[in-house]
């Protein structure tokens, strides 16, 4: 189990470089590293097969997907509470009103057309 915590602290620190200095300042924040540290081990110490359904008799079983996988990660609520975005970057359409859209074509000139 040290390694795991081990595997997952060097996962945290790749991209969260200042985690450390962070954690070290901020108690809370502290408390929440060692939290996703510790969910994320859990989830496979809990379950190393990565088994989603069980079943014996008329009894049955079947685990949260992300809970069941059985492989080290950090969610992404997990990654939000430690203050990482999802993605490196968005992209996001910009909308001109002035451009009534595909067609017409803007003029030749496009002065006053951003």
């Amino acid at each position: 189990m040290t390694a795991r915590l081990a595997d997952i602290e060097a996962e945290l620190l790749a991209r969260i470089p200042n985690l450390v200095t962070r954690a070290n300042a901020e108690p809370a924040y502290k408390a929440l590293v060692v939290r996703v540290e510790c969910d994320a081990v859990l989830r496979v110490v809990r379950n190393p097969g990565g088994y989603r359904q069980e079943t014996a008799g008329d009894y049955s079983y079947s685990a949260d997907p992300r809970a069941a996988s059985g492989y080290l990660f950090v969610t992404d609520d997990e990654w939000r509470l430690l203050g990482v975005a999802r993605g490196a970057f968005t992209i996001a359409p910009v909308v001109n009103p002035a451009y009534p859209g595909p067609f017409p074509l803007p003029p030749d000139d496009l002065t006053g057309w951003s």
